[in-house]
């Protein structure tokens, strides 16, 4: 209601009661007296004269007492109003009061001050915690170094976009790729180089797709990248080259020019009934291939490899009883020196499983370094062959040698080399009769680490020998930064000798380095009388392979 009609009214009202009092005070005096009753029959006129006069001093005090008094009241009240409507807690009583009210009004302002405060805190949490919920969802979604979805969003994404597609009868493609080479990259340079690596792989990627793809971040290296518009066997096939071309171009980053590859699955959803998780264990199984064909290819799933991978299960599974169930054996092929007198042999497992039958080694080890077994075999393959040592000695004297394989896993295990001494030490054998042989290609993938494990071999007097030397790396400087006691020759050099100028030029510049750098020199492989004269008229220590002695069981070798 406005001010002004409520002041009006108010006048009103006290100038009514006022005459109505006065009157009423009158006739009931000359009701009650007689004599006051003659005075007012006398003196009407001045009676009403005075009424007259007092109505309008009660209008002119009334209006006084509402414009001094209680404006105030009606201004209070009408801001009061105003702020309950707006609730704008900015708004501040200006300082008309009267003095009765003006403490009034600064504690109402004092209020809102503090009202407003406390409104504008709440909102700024509100806006931070919107904010926080907002990256918060997009943490869970995305990954944080890369900006691409996250396994779990992907996956979710995926299994509504099958089944989508299901119902369309509308086939989609998966492409699952990761890095050659990023672990030594991550060890080499660091993990700060690696994480920068990744994001300019993932912007690479990314910049290959076309609209409606979509790229995640699985893990470490891993990516995912479906395709679901316009899916033709050729546009898959022809990104998936572009992808492995441009993924192999040089990086730079923090002034490093790194070099990494790219092996690629492909799999497609009708090939696993649309299924989500074998779609993507298909996608797996063809990365799988495509690493073993060799770094920067890519493959596409086909049925026969999901029964490799069953028999890779199969092989995993049965490694677990293997050692329990005594299905490993070890045997021994002899190494000679120029002048055919065996100086020393190399341990070499066999597997006859129950359930599997025969499982030649180089589909089994891989198997166990995947599956996280091959420690527990290569320990015991030296348990074995010191348990076998005191039987070498008595047949061929204190200065036989026996070697045997580590990979790249034993390598990374804390607690080789202790293991290693306390296996010599509980079967009294002396470390000068052990040889540790490990491949040019694993010492170079765990530099640092294998050169930590060569020095405490040299504190136990065991050699150490170089193993498939000339088939890794093409720079040689290493040589001079490891302690090594032997060169083994690859046997492709060996077995190509009398038939390539080149592999025999190449087998005689690495025995002639062997020498120089005072190393012993060892070339396995060899097969025949003339492969083994040319080695021998090289200058080459030791040789190994058919024309002495096949693999054999110990308690063959000396029947």
């Amino acid at each position: 209601m406005p001010k002004n009609s409520n002041k009006l009214k108010f006048v009103f009202i006290m100038c009514f009661i006022s005459l109505f009092s006065t009157i009423s005070t009158v006739v009931f005096l000359s009701v009650i007296d007689a004599g006051t009753h003659q005075v007012v029959q006398k003196n009407y006129l001045a009676i009403g004269i005075f009424c007259i006069a007092l109505l309008a001093a009660c209008y002119c005090l009334s209006h006084l007492f509402v414009h001094r008094i209680l404006q105030s009241f009606f201004g209070l009240f009408a801001f009061i109003h105003e702020v309950k409507e707006t609730r704008d807690y900015s708004l501040r009583i200006k300082p008309k009061l009267g003095s009765g009210l003006a403490v009034v009004g600064r504690n109402i302002n004092d209020m809102l001050e503090s009202i407003h405060a406390d409104s504008e805190l709440n909102r700024m949490n509100a806006r931070r915690l919107v904010a926080a919920q907002e990256s918060m969802s997009r943490m869970s979604r995305y990954d944080t170094l890369t900006g691409l979805p996250n396994r779990k969003y992907f996956m979710e994404t995926l299994e509504r976009i099958l089944a989508q597609s299901k119902r369309d009868n509308r086939d989609l493609a998966l492409m699952f790729f990761d890095l050659d080479g990023f672990r030594r990259v991550n060890e080499t340079y660091g993990h700060k180089t690696g994480d920068a690596l990744l994001v300019e792989v993932a912007n690479r990627a990314r910049s290959l797709l076309r609209k409606g793809d979509i790229i995640a971040r699985l893990g470490t290296d891993e990516f995912l990248i479906l395709f679901y518009n316009d899916l033709h066997e050729v546009t898959v096939n022809e990104i998936a080259k572009r992808l492995a071309t441009t993924l192999s171009q040089p990086y730079s980053i923090d002034s490093w020019q790194l070099e990494v590859t790219a092996s690629i699955g492909i799999t497609v959803a009708s090939d696993s009934d649309f299924d989500i998780k074998e779609l993507v264990s298909n996608a797996d199984i063809a990365l799988y291939h495509a690493k073993n064909s060799g770094p920067g290819n890519y493959i596409i799933f086909a049925t026969h490899m999901k029964e490799e991978k069953n028999r890779r299960l199969d092989i995993a599974n049965a490694l677990g009883q293997a050692i329990t169930e005594n299905e490993f054996q070890l045997v021994y092929q002899a190494k000679v020196n120029r002048a055919d007198e065996i100086v020393g042999y190399e341990a070499l497992i066999r597997w006859n499983s129950k359930s599997l039958g025969f499982i030649p080694p180089d589909e089994f080890i891989q198997i166990a370094e995947q599956s996280g077994k091959i420690s527990l075999i290569t320990f015991w393959v030296l348990e074995t062959l010191c348990k076998d040592m005191s039987t070498f000695i008595s047949q061929h004297g204190s200065h036989i040698k026996l070697s045997f394989n580590l990979s790249a896993l034993d390598l990374r295990e804390a607690y080789l080399s202790n293991k290693i001494a306390s296996l010599l030490e509980q079967y009294n054998v002396d470390g000068r009769n052990i040889e540790i042989e490990v491949t040019e290609s694993v010492y170079l993938d765990n530099f640092d680490s294998s050169n930590i494990f060569f020095e405490d071999m040299a504190k136990l007097n065991c050699s150490i020998a170089l193993d498939d030397f000339g088939t890794g790396y093409s720079s040689l400087g290493y040589l001079t930064q490891i302690n090594i006691d032997t060169l083994k020759i690859d046997k492709q050099f060996v077995g190509h000798i009398t038939e390539s100028n080149k592999s025999k030029l190449v087998t005689k510049a690495i025995i002639e380095m062997g020498k120089q750098l005072g190393l012993e020199v060892c070339a396995e492989g060899v097969e025949t009388v003339e492969q083994a004269n040319l080695l021998k008229e090289s200058g080459c220590h030791q040789l190994q392979g058919y024309l002495y002695s096949k693999p054999t069981p110990i308690d063959k070798l000396f029947s």
